[in-house]
């Protein structure tokens, strides 16, 4: 996997000065004005996904304050601290990520496959010390969807389209997106057709690798078909992300009635 520039941390901004950040698709310019932060952004309208298309993480300055583009959103953030330090945090969706391969992948009978599916990120301002949120934002906003059986049974969910690689080597630089291990195992007699994939993305803790790569821990289906699929996450980050660190917590702490309905519609 290509390695990436490390877009989350702690910058430095004195009085004065701002500094530039690109995260995929999302570019933002961060200004520090006496008793204020000034947040100006734009998406790119570059194509989400992990299709190969190469997108990348850079953040440049301290420099002096310039305009921004005319495309960019302004907003202001008053503040009486001139603390001149700002955390870019990655976090997880706040809802399950339906997560639709570009083609629908079919398990035989008795096979066992690992697949690498990718899910959108969203960037979290914060003043350190003490921690205050100046600004949340999707990098690229995906749109809504429900996921379940009927109206009835199922989540609010948004979707987003994701390659489903089987190897990791083959999944371009993705600093806006989170990568999760799939690992499924089809013990029915019949063949099974993964059209879509709910990620429980807003029960996940969202680690980086030492590239600063971003992965959540890895889930695996085991089905029967004799009752609803069995699913288990990792207890820790996947062996595939070298030196992880948890980067963000879950966004919510889901107890086992919420997470055995979300997994019995995780699949379809």
């Amino acid at each position: 996997m290509t390695h990436l520039s490390s877009w989350h941390g702690i910058h430095e901004v004195p009085e004065d000065r701002m500094i530039t950040v690109t995260v995929g698709p999302l570019e933002l310019s961060i200004a520090h004005r006496p008793g204020e932060w000034r947040l100006g952004w734009y998406r790119n309208g570059i194509r989400d996904g992990d299709s190969g298309h190469v997108l990348s993480s850079a953040v440049g300055g301290p420099g002096p304050i310039a305009d921004p583009e005319s495309d960019f959103k302004i907003e202001r953030f008053l503040t009486h601290s001139d603390q001149g330090m700002i955390r870019l945090r990655p976090l997880l969706a706040d809802r399950p990520v339906v997560a639709r391969p570009e083609l629908p992948l079919m398990v035989p009978a008795g096979e066992e496959v690992e697949v690498f599916v990718s899910t959108p990120v969203w960037v979290r301002g914060e003043l350190p010390d003490p921690d205050r949120t100046l600004f949340e934002m999707p990098t690229n906003r995906p749109s809504d969807t429900w996921f379940g059986p009927d109206t009835r049974r199922g989540v609010e969910a948004y979707a987003s389209q994701t390659a489903a690689r089987l190897k990791i080597d083959s999944l371009p630089p993705m600093p806006h997106r989170a990568i999760t291990p799939l690992k499924i195992r089809n013990q029915a007699s019949s063949l099974l057709s993964l059209e879509r994939v709910s990620v429980p993305a807003n029960t996940l803790r969202l680690y980086a690798d030492a590239a600063g790569g971003l992965w959540t821990a890895s889930l695996a289906v085991v089905r029967d078909g004799l009752s609803p699929p069995q699913v288990e996450i990792g207890s820790g980050p996947p062996k595939e992300a070298a030196e992880a660190v948890v980067v963000a917590e879950p966004r919510e702490i889901a107890g086992r009635s919420v997470l055995s309905r979300a997994f019995h519609v995780l699949v379809g």
